[in-house]
């Protein structure tokens, strides 16, 4: 098993090693790769004359988008006035290509560029076999807004003037025919541009060719630098739909719902990157690329913590508020725009920063995570770190314009790396559901048999229980019968042999039929749902003794108090006590004397319950020497209940006369240990 879980790991890693080779590659010919027109020629404008302007060319303000002929006869007149106007005044300056606006001391917001060129070395000594008479001026880098004369012709422009495009590096070509180029000994081309920013203007090198020299190469350049980020921009939105898709399936993993933010954020920073002119303004889609770039970084920052199981609530907080303050700054404060733009994306390049060195730290203190996942995310990190590093330089100015940005390239690796992570998640969550259906199936069986095993020991607990209740059914009946028996029986037995007399006593046979109807009611007091009730139980004997007492002359004080069940009282143990008690009041009305019965029952210690019947009376004679058949049975039958029982003569000190105490300390669970019943007399 652990040689198989190693294989796989190193297949996997293997995979992320050719992928990454592959990124690399790519990039590499990404990053290297040139405009290079075929036959290879050289640009054959290697210098200009820059003519660097205060102000924009007047009457520019056209909403420049369809170049039909009438527009373009328009802004060629004006560019055409103005360059003539214009050029006279300004200072001239000889500038190799390309030329970088920031390289100036001056700031410069727009400016002509003219060159010329001899119309017999443009091409090769070899005569080109051409199938069109179309030419092209090709500029694979530029910026801003951008308008081309040649020999006093306009052949093209990009974008508008009122609101400054924005073509950051976006390769230009302007077709035209060779009409433009005849008769003149020598090609001149004027060229005007315009930048939002004077640190951000430049113009790259210029080719001046016919049309299929320059297809191919361009078309190449053009995916290159624009259809290729626009796919990537496609894929930015489509997979953070998804995922914000994923994330409403499953709401516990927050972290997809900041990745899919971040994917858009990402997609409005590309958005306003790659496209020239967005029916907005300069200022607003500046304001969307410095604020959506920055937010990303803290975006990336949200999600690194959640993916690990962290949060710092009061950290996160603060530094979203500073780029909520950065973002503000940019919209509401022209002057500081760029500045804050600036320092709003150092800020976020450090919070990158961290974000890598915090992920490294977490690999390696979470295990849970695999030895691929750690390489495809530290890669993809690193290498969206390297692409921020450059793009930070350029944006202060400390790397040329002309390079481009490239952080909108570094997306590829991100969402490659979180499509492995989900991949391996759910592979991992598939191999979870195995594991447990396997281990569910094993827990069934186990269960099943427990289940078996446990109806085999109900069967016989049933079977155990049926055969205690049938010989406690039966231990009852007999003890209903003895009862009967003794009691019942016996008092009928004697009133029919009184019956058979020939003078019957009618009082004996009353008193016997009065002590037959008493006995047969305490058996049904017995039977009765309520057996379990100490309290109920006296209740009822009170009910049938409370009648003998007062015709005996027998004051009954009661003192009862609420007690808890006994659970384990049925009818034979209710009738046990019963008979306790009547035994006792039959000897007191027999031999006491009393003039008062005194019965109790009260809880003990909460785990006893002490019932009491007392009298008044003469007590025991003090010579006796042997204990009656009565009271033996007393004892008999407390020891039946698991009770104590205990009979005392109590000295009343106010009256100087005797009495008889009989208590009964009855355990309310059996588990109590109880002392054997005391039968001793004092």
């Amino acid at each position: 098993m652990l040689i198989k879980h190693q294989a796989k790991a190193l297949v996997q890693i293997i995979l992320l090693m050719g992928a990454a080779c592959l990124l690399i590659i790519g990039y590499g010919y990404l990053f290297l790769y040139e405009f290079t027109p075929e036959n290879d020629l050289p640009p054959q404008f290697q210098s200009a004359i820059f003519y660097p302007l205060d102000k924009p060319c007047p009457n520019m303000d056209y909403q420049l988008l369809n170049r039909d002929d009438g527009e373009g006869a328009e802004l060629q007149k004006h560019l055409k006035a103005c360059k003539k106007a214009q050029t006279n005044t300004a200072k001239v300056n000889t500038v190799n290509l390309p030329h970088e606006w920031k390289d100036n001391k001056k700031a410069v917001h727009y400016g002509w560029y003219s060159m010329t060129i001899s119309s017999e070395i443009m091409l090769p000594d070899e005569p080109l076999q051409l199938q069109s008479t179309l030419w092209s001026i090709v500029i694979p880098k530029a910026n801003m807004s951008i308008a081309v004369l040649i020999n006093d012709t306009l052949v093209g422009w990009n974008g508008t003037f009122n609101n400054t495009s924005k073509n950051n590096n976006r390769p230009l070509r302007f077709t035209f025919p060779d009409s433009v180029l005849q008769p003149a000994s020598e090609v001149r081309v004027d060229i005007y541009l315009e930048s939002t920013y004077a640190h951000q203007g430049f113009l790259g090198k210029i080719y001046l060719l016919p049309k299929e020299m320059t297809e191919k190469s361009f078309q190449h350049n053009r995916f290159l630098k624009v259809d290729l980020l626009t796919i990537i921009l496609a894929l930015q939105i489509a997979f953070g739909v998804n995922i914000f898709i994923l994330w409403l399936q499953s709401p516990n993993y927050i972290e997809y719902a900041f990745f899919s933010l971040g994917t858009f954020l990402w997609a409005v920073s590309t958005y306003s990157y790659i496209t020239p002119h967005i029916l907005i303004s300069p200022t607003i889609q500046d304001w969307l690329f410095y604020s959506s770039t920055g937010f990303l970084s803290i975006n990336t920052m949200y999600f690194i913590h959640r993916f690990f199981g962290e949060k710092y609530p009061y950290y996160e907080t603060v530094i979203l508020l500073i780029g909520v303050i950065f973002s503000t700054l940019m919209l509401l404060y022209d002057d500081y725009r760029y500045l804050a733009g600036k320092a709003f994306l150092s800020f976020g390049y450090l919070i990158i920063t961290y974000i890598l060195f915090y992920s490294i730290y977490k690999i390696h203190r979470v295990r849970r995570i695999e030895l691929a996942t750690h390489i495809a995310y530290t890669g993809a990190i690193i290498l969206s770190i390297i692409f921020a590093t450059h793009d930070l330089g350029v944006i202060l100015g400390l790397l040329p314009w002309s390079n481009g940005l490239y952080i909108g390239y570094a997306s590829i690796a991100i969402l490659l790396a979180f499509c492995w992570l989900l991949i391996r998640r759910f592979v991992l969550i598939h191999e979870e559901l195995e594991l447990a259906n396997h281990s569910l199936v094993d827990l069934n069986t186990e269960l099943n048999a427990l289940n078996k095993s446990l109806e085999n020991r109900i069967q016989e607990q049933h079977k155990i229980i049926n055969q205690h209740y049938a010989k406690k059914t039966d231990n009852e009946r007999e003890s209903l019968i003895r009862d009967i028996h003794d009691g019942v029986g016996l008092h009928l037995a004697t009133i029919l042999n009184e019956l058979d007399q020939p003078e019957p006593d009618h009082r004996s046979i009353k008193r016997l039929s009065q002590d037959a109807l008493t006995d047969l009611r305490l058996i049904v007091d017995s039977m009765g749902t309520a057996n379990k009730d100490i309290g109920r139980i006296l209740g009822m004997f009170r009910q049938r003794i409370a009648p003998h007492l007062k015709s005996a002359g027998l004051t009954l004080q009661w003192d009862v108090d609420i007690l808890p069940e006994i659970q384990r009282f049925g009818s034979e143990e209710a009738l046990h006590l019963l008979r306790i008690c009547q035994e006792s009041i039959a000897n007191t009305l027999k031999y006491a004397e009393a003039s008062c019965v005194y019965i109790s029952a009260k809880t003990r210690n909460n785990n006893e319950i002490l019932v009491t019947i007392e009298d008044n009376g003469k007590g025991f004679d003090p010579q006796a020497t042997s204990i009656g058949a009565g009271i033996k049975n007393l004892y008999q039958r407390a020891e039946k209940i698991a009770a104590v029982l205990s009979i005392n003569q109590q000295q009343e000190q106010q009256k100087n006369q005797q009495g008889t105490c009989i208590q009964l300390t009855i355990p309310i669970h059996l588990s109590m240990t109880h002392p054997k019943n005391k039968k001793t007399i004092i």
